[in-house]
């Protein structure tokens, strides 16, 4: 036998096409669109192109379901993921509201109420149009947010206090639609 010939052990190969398999495999179940994701509730996945980028959040502010550290909005993340919203409800300063108890309603309010950025204080903007939203859980409780909109900016009113926020429009855009 030659130098230039190489002799490979069986059970390296063996080793070897098992971390390839197993690699293949992790592969198609942990990438979006693989094996795993046929085993997902895809209806409810919270990613989509309208979430903040990571440098809205660095100048902006706090995502306002990370943000706002009240018990209702607490309840409210619990019952999102334990299929506990019962409806969304939305009422203008005009006097027209409206609601809905359809899962994809629900779903994409919750969605674009999670990808508002809430920045700093502020006043009440003066000349503004009041927007409350409440989502209502399965055992009666509400989660209610209070917006206020005029021409130069938006804010929520949590706990008394107003805080601008951007991103509403996604949201207004959702309810007016329901």
């Amino acid at each position: 036998m030659s130098n230039k010939e190489k002799k490979f052990s069986k059970s390296g190969i063996l080793i070897v096409s098992a971390m390839v398999i197993a690699f293949v495999i992790i592969l198609a179940v942990a990438l979006p669109g693989g094996f795993g994701s046929l085993f997902e509730k895809d209806s409810k996945d919270l990613n989509d192109d309208g979430a903040p980028s990571f440098s809205d959040v660095m100048d902006k502010g706090s995502p306002i379901m990370i943000f706002d550290k009240r018990d209702e909005t607490k309840a409210l993340l619990a019952a999102y993921d334990n299929d506990e919203i019962v409806s969304v409800d939305f009422l203008g300063s005009n006097g027209e509201g409206n609601g809905s108890e359809s899962d994809s309603a629900i779903v994409d309010a919750y969605r674009a109420l999670k990808n508002i950025i809430v920045g700093e204080k502020i006043e009440k903007p003066a000349k503004a149009a009041i927007y409350d939203v409440n989502f209502v859980l399965a055992d009666g409780t509400k989660c209610p947010f209070e917006f206020a909109e005029d021409e130069d900016e938006c804010a929520v009113n949590l706990d008394g206090v107003w805080y601008q926020v951007a991103g509403f429009s996604d949201l207004l855009e959702v309810i007016m639609d329901m």
